[in-house]
Parts: structure tokens; C-alpha cells; sequence
């Protein structure tokens, strides 16, 4: 399927008048041909997310907006007010819902192009379970002083899709920068900290279950799972 093979990467910062427009485009892997290029954010883009059928590309942007686009023809064909910048974004693996990351956490009904809910809450990392009921978020809460990193606390709430609420907040020692779902079952959770003088980690789960780190850096973070029924956690 060609969308399988089709990466986005924002390449140019075009000037235009008095204002700057980030430009998107996307690339065929296989061929290394150009397929479409997107233009209409004012400011980076800072997240870009296909839908599961890989037909609409949705963005966020440092404007405050998060768009949809349909690539294949070039258009644009939703801007969502963000309110505020949409640094994390992604969809639900039924494509009915997205959720975008910003000062707060908002839930798009994607059919419609209405905003659905918004959480008092922000988010380093966003995932939505596979059945698509359960949103999982992830952030950095504090240390001993505000805004201390040096013994930084964590957290990674669940939400109920459907209602927006809140279903549990388990706390992590270290921040939160990558949060995964078993798949198909969604029962094991993978969440990638920053702990004290620790690099970056990010964490995806292969369809045995199994933890695949990505250590960014010579120093290694830390990765709990959490079996969310019995609330119990491993640490690797």
C-alpha cells in the first residue's frame, strides 16, 4: 500500500510577505520522489500523525492549530484552535478521535471537526489504547522544588475516551517521555522515563508484548510496565 511507504518531513521555511509559513512535504521511501507538499501553518510544526488508513495526515504547529490534511490531493480539509501550541497529537486506532497536546489536553471528534473534551492536564507523551477507549498520557509533575529536575516526579493518567474522565494516575519516579500500549489486548502499559542525570528514553511494545527501547544518548533512562488491572509494576 503506498501510504505505508510514505513519510512527512517539514524540509523548508518559505518567506512570504511579512509572515513565515512552515512548509510539509512528503516523500515516497521506496522511489525518494516528492508526492505532496502542504503549506498553511504559520509556525513550526512541531507533530504529525497519519490516520490508520492512512489517508488524512493530521498536524500541530507552534500556531496554536492542529490540521488535517488530505495529502494525496494537497488540501487542507480541517483547522482545529488549539489554543495554544500543539506540540503532541495523535489518532485513535479506530480514526474517530484525535487528541492533541498542548498547555492542555484536548479530544477532537474527527467526523464532526468538533472539539469533544478538554483536560486540565498536559502531556509529554499521548497513546490511545487499541480498542480505542482509553487515552494514556504522560508528563512531568515536579521535584521536591518546583521545577527542580534533579529528583524529577512523574506521572501517567488514564482517560476514559468516551468522558473524558479521569481513571487513574499512576506515579513514575522520573519524567515521562513515551508511553506505549500492549497490542491487541492493551493490558500492559510501557512508560519511558527521564530519571536523575538520565537521558532520554523511548519505548514501543512489538506484537509479542515485548519492551523495544530506543536509549537516546550514552546514558540509559528507565522503563516500567504497568499490568493495569492489578496495578502492579516491573521496572527495566
Amino acid at each position: 500500500m503506498l501510504t505505508r511507504s510514505v513519510i512527512p518531513v517539514s524540509i523548508e521555511l518559505r518567506p512570504e510577505s511579512a509572515a513565515t509559513k512552515r512548509r510539509l512535504t512528503l516523500w515516497d521511501v521506496a522511489t525518494r520522489k516528492k508526492l505532496a507538499t502542504l503549506d498553511g501553518h504559520t509556525a513550526v510544526v512541531e507533530s504529525v500523525a497519519f490516520s490508520p488508513d492512512g489517508k488524512t495526515l493530521a498536524t500541530g504547529s507552534y500556531d496554536s492549530t492542529a490540521k488535517l490534511w488530505d495529502w494525496a490531493k494537497e488540501k487542507e480539509t480541517l483547522s482545529l484552535d488549539n489554543e495554544s501550541h500543539c506540540f503532541r497529537l495523535t489518532f485513535s486506532p479506530d480514526g474517530k478521535s484525535l487528541a492533541t497536546a498542548g498547555d492542555k489536553l484536548t479530544l477532537w471528534d474527527v467526523e464532526k471537526g468538533e472539539r469533544r473534551t478538554t483536560l486540565e492536564a498536559s502531556a509529554n507523551a499521548i497513546v490511545f489504547s487499541p480498542d480505542a477507549k482509553t487515552l494514556a498520557t504522560g508528563m512531568y509533575v515536579s521535584g521536591p522544588r518546583t521545577g527542580d529536575f534533579t529528583e524529577p516526579t512523574g506521572a501517567v493518567m488514564l482517560w476514559d475516551v468516551a468522558t473524558g474522565k479521569q481513571l487513574d494516575n499512576l506515579k513514575v519516579e522520573g519524567v515521562v517521555l513515551s508511553v506505549a500500549f500492549s497490542a491487541p489486548d492493551g493490558k500492559i502499559l510501557a512508560v519511558g522515563c527521564r530519571g536523575k542525570e538520565k537521558q532520554p528514553i523511548s519505548v514501543s511494545l512489538n506484537e509479542k508484548g515485548e519492551v523495544v527501547p530506543e536509549v537516546q544518548g550514552d546514558r540509559e533512562g528507565s522503563v516500567r510496565l504497568w499490568e493495569l488491572k492489578r496495578k502492579k509494576v516491573e521496572k527495566r
